[in-house]
């Protein structure tokens, strides 16, 4: 099933399409790979708002996207919809054209930090309620969302034809696709609805995103705050994640808050390494003038893996700063391209999944270098059939496998199965590596092309392309000729 959205000229008047290619285009979620379509948004954002706008007049189809699951952080899995083009640059462009009247968006390390601690600075004393959402974005009813939206914009045609697409989307009436700046706009809107009756009701109430604090005198005013937040969200489809839920004193509270902070100074004292230049919060790292050595960036990731092997605990706020920590690690190794972090692949993505990205972007800058040792690990992942690797970890996986000068015998028969995929996504990054090493022909590329649904085919006619090695090749123009979209990725693609 899809759905058809379309809006008049008015309308269009206020959505700043250009724009929203353009940001689209410097914007990256973490979840997928960036490719040639992120070039692609940036040299031709105003032709593509004047496609997207006859499509807007005329009414556009929205398919539905595929969806994969992105590991989360220790356990779990968050899904994300893969958008293609036009849903990327409409989604954008339609929330960014009602953000000035909606609840500013509030992001960002020092902020976060300011939201801690505003319960230890509104009292010596009492009790603090800590709590967030649990998978708040996927439950955020589209019924409650238009009614705030018109409530705080007045903007009828636009609220509508949001709400429209996210149905198409989600094929149900809830539910905000992860990892986009529209889906975080949108979610204050329907967050700050929460907060607002707490804070007309007398409670002592701080939010970043979706989570709270409450500041209570005693334990009973806590509770009762507890108990008000959950009714007013029950109210609104959503629910508070009970491990994340509790009632700390002002002692404990104040012990909690400044954990983050004493665990980066304790390990950057073992390292011997200045950790406060380092975000606690956000994937924002120092700048690149840095002075870090390869030895105490080897120590600092070290210091996660040890810590894993010793079967320490892998929760709580030292878990939390120790994953930065190793982010970090891995952003000063890349950076300096050296080797140190290419032997522990396996064990990163056994132990800890979330990390796919960091370790496949990590592989990518070393390759050029020690492409027998990427070779090695690479073949070490893939070789093991009983290591499980999600749809989502396959797509990471390929990247590194697209800049080798040569695939493995392991690789290549791993390779070809993921060309064989259900998922679009994997099929199609897959594709586009049989074709960096001639591993595959145009036609049979060509066929997969028309099997394969909307959001995979950019990838295939990368494929293609590089396959056929010229736009004037007839089996090139018969894709590129479907969509402007297509021929600006073959000519993309040929000029690098």
């Amino acid at each position: 099933m899809v759905g058809k959205i379309k809006l008049s000229d008015s309308a269009l008047t206020l959505v700043d399409l250009k724009t929203s290619a353009e940001s689209e285009a410097e914007s990256y979620s973490g979840f997928v790979p960036k490719g040639v379509i992120e070039r692609v948004l940036k040299g031709n954002s105003k032709e593509l708002e004047i496609i997207i706008n006859s499509q807007m007049k005329a009414g556009i189809q929205i398919p539905i996207p595929e969806v994969l699951l992105a590991s989360k952080a220790v356990r779990g899995n968050r899904p994300f919809a893969v958008l293609d083009v036009t849903q990327r640059v409409l989604y954008n462009g339609l929330t960014s054209a009602l953000q000035k009247d909606l609840p500013p968006l509030h992001r960002g390390g020092e902020l976060f930090e300011e939201f801690k601690l505003a319960p230890l600075n509104h009292s010596s004393k009492g009790y603090v309620v800590m709590t967030d959402v649990a998978a708040c974005y996927q439950y955020i009813d589209h019924e409650l969302l238009e009614s705030e939206l018109l409530a705080q914009t007045s903007e009828t045609e636009i609220t509508e034809c949001i709400i429209s697409f996210l149905g198409a989307l989600s094929q149900r009436s809830c539910g905000l696709p992860q990892g986009r700046l529209g889906s975080h706009i949108l979610a204050e809107v329907v967050l700050d609805i929460a907060e607002r009756k707490l804070l007309r009701d007398g409670a002592a109430v701080w939010r970043y995103s979706d989570d709270f604090r409450i500041h209570a005198e005693n334990q009973s005013e806590a509770q009762r705050s507890l108990e008000l937040l959950e009714h007013q969200l029950r109210k609104m489809g959503l629910v508070l994640s009970e491990e994340k839920t509790s009632v700390r004193t002002h002692a404990e509270y104040e012990s909690w808050a400044h954990a983050a902070s004493k665990q980066i100074e304790s390990v950057g004292e073992e390292v011997e390494l200045d950790l406060t230049v380092l975000d606690q919060y956000e994937n924002e790292y120092p700048p690149d003038d840095v002075d870090v050595s390869v030895e105490q960036a080897t120590r600092l990731l070290s210091y996660w893996v040890d810590g894993i092997r010793d079967k320490k605990s892998q929760f709580g706020p030292d878990t939390v700063i120790n994953r930065r920590l190793f982010k970090y690690a891995l952003w000063i190794l890349r950076g300096l391209r050296e080797d140190e972090g290419i032997s522990k692949t396996k064990f990163i993505l056994e132990h800890e999944p979330s990390f796919t990205p960091d370790v496949m972007n990590y592989l990518l800058e070393v390759t050029t270098q020690y492409e027998d040792s990427v070779t090695l690990v690479l073949d070490e992942v893939v070789g093991d059939p009983d290591f499980y690797l999600s749809d989502w970890q396959k797509v990471w996986l390929l990247q590194p496998m697209k800049k080798v000068s040569e695939l493995s015998t392991t690789q290549i028969g791993w390779v070809r199965e993921q060309f064989k995929s259900q998922s679009g996504i994997v099929s199609s990054e897959s594709a586009i590596v049989l074709a960096k090493h001639t591993l595959v022909d145009v036609d049979t590329l060509l066929h997969k092309f028309n099997l394969c649904d909307e959001g995979s085919r950019p990838q295939l006619v990368e494929a293609i392309t590089i396959t056929a090695g010229s736009a004037s090749d007839k089996k090139v123009r018969a894709v590129t000729r479907d969509r402007p979209l297509y021929g600006w990725i073959a000519e993309e693609v040929l000029k690098n």
